[in-house]
């Protein structure tokens, strides 16, 4: 991020600023708002049981205009019911390639200036809207970013926070979006600035997020870091987020291949960014090699110790199937 873009903002950059004024208030009296419009993409797929928690956080946000697009795969489990309750919801349900190819199809639909991405099964933080909607008055900012929350839900419903997330410093951003979590939900963006960068690469499983926070990232995007709760994950079974088996694992390290394989190779790509790619590569087969240790699994545990050994630097990587 180029830092001048805090010293423009001044306090603006991190904290509430006083010379912006909230619009919200012509929605309620008729006259057409001021205010940038809002478009949230969820993509969803058999999530009955908590799709109405994520609505409703959008609809408890006190700001105007603010577009809500569902892009389901097909559910089976009343989700689609759910939706039919709320005729403002512009719902697409027909059969995709995985969430990638569901949030590219919502984003072509969208027709607000900001886009936030949330998950069925997670919420949005009360008033965040009007929180970060401000700042792209700023034709500088492509995005602001803020914290999120992990929590669950006890027994008698009452919601427990388990731990707090911090956005990347703008500084250790690139390096984050390849070996880190960039917590990409907590994130509002420009609709342009997803489009320059040809919005999400369908190949992967799981990392497409990070794949593309990498690009904006290399392509020098201006974002804002706020020190406010902007999104609340659930963490439960069928987490897509938290939720972690060999399984999971495993698909996230070969869409770690793909990551790598694409960016290793690369003339574009400076050779101090390549080496986080190795951190990357390692991590995964450790993380791999440690979870089929604990599934007792003792054979798969050390070939995937063997694996992260490899260099991937090396040209016959991109060869290798794994």
């Amino acid at each position: 991020m180029n830092l001048s873009l805090y010293a423009a903002l001044g306090e603006a950059g991190f904290h509430e600023a006083n010379n912006f004024v909230y619009t919200g208030i012509f929605s309620r009296i008729g006259m057409k708002s001021m205010n940038l419009q809002i478009s949230v993409i969820t993509p969803s797929l058999n999530r009955a049981k908590y799709i109405e928690n994520a609505i409703q956080s959008i609809l408890r946000q006190s700001y105007f205009p603010v577009e809500h697009i569902v892009v389901d795969g097909g559910s089976t489990d009343g989700t689609l019911d759910i939706l039919a309750r709320y005729p403002h919801i512009s719902v697409i349900s027909e059969p995709d390639q995985g969430m990638y190819e569901a949030l590219n199809k919502g984003l072509k639909l969208a027709r607000g200036e900001i886009i936030g991405f949330l998950n069925a099964d997670d919420l949005y933080a009360d008033k965040v809207f009007q929180h970060v909607a401000k700042y792209f008055y700023h034709e500088n900012v492509d995005a602001v970013s803020g914290k999120a929350q992990v929590f669950e839900e006890e027994k008698d419903g009452t919601s427990k926070s388990i731990f707090e997330l911090s956005p990347p410093h703008p500084d250790k951003l690139v390096e984050t979006a390849i070996t880190g979590s960039t917590i990409f939900n907590a994130w509002f963006y420009r609709k342009s600035i997803i489009h320059q960068v040809g919005g999400f690469d369908t190949q992967y499983q799981i990392s497409g997020d990070a794949d593309l926070i990498l690009r904006l990232a290399l392509m020098g995007m201006n974002y804002l870091t706020l020190d406010s709760v902007h999104y609340l994950y659930r963490q439960h079974e069928d987490s897509l987020t938290f939720q972690l088996n060999s399984d999971k694992l495993l698909k996230t390290f070969k869409d770690h291949v793909l990551f790598m394989k694409k960016y290793i190779s690369s003339t574009e790509i400076p050779g101090d960014v390549k080496a986080f790619f190795k951190v990357l590569h390692a991590n995964t087969c450790s993380a791999l090699s440690s979870q089929y240790q604990s599934e007792g699994r003792a054979l798969q545990s050390l070939l995937w110790r063997f694996r992260a050994s490899f260099d991937i630097s090396l040209p016959i990587f991109k060869y290798l199937a794994f």
